[in-house]
């Protein structure tokens, strides 16, 4: 019942090139380019001592966090289903030949890929370089 809807978002990816982590560096990051990065949401400078550790501001999103990799992951987490669905109902070869392509980018070609681990994530300026909460970050991997 999905057919029109997968087909197109799927032609339209087809012409999409792979962006992994690698395409945004951050310098905030205690890691390297190849290492999954994020920011707390809910931390801020403190404005009694702005260079020192961020605070919590349950609730409130820093807009100025560093959120690439994040928005990276969800790119790839649309991009390989709807490939991955429209070779399935097509079994056209482009479809999973270009699904395939942005899964190496990602995971094995050594220039592009992300270190398997997340101990850069979800970083609180001044107090975590990475926190076990960053599994968070992956939820859109289930997608994939």
């Amino acid at each position: 019942m999905d057919r029109q809807r997968i087909l197109r978002a799927a032609e339209g990816y087809l012409h999409e090139l792979p962006v992994s982590i690698t395409a945004f560096p951050s310098p905030r990051s205690a890691g390297g380019p190849r290492d999954y990065f994020s920011e707390g949401d809910y931390w801020w400078p403190d404005p009694q001592n702005p260079s020192g550790p961020y605070i919590r501001r349950d609730g409130m999103s820093n807009p100025d966090n560093f959120t690439a990799h994040r928005h990276a992951l969800i790119r790839l987490s649309l991009q390989v289903p709807a490939l991955t669905a429209a070779w399935r109902l097509t079994r056209d070869p482009r479809y999973a030949a270009h699904a395939a392509k942005h899964l190496r980018a990602w995971f094995l070609d050594a220039a592009t890929r992300m270190h398997p681990n997340l101990q850069y994530s979800q970083a609180i300026h001044g107090l975590a370089t990475g926190r076990g909460t960053g599994i968070i970050d992956t939820i859109h991997l289930v997608e994939v």
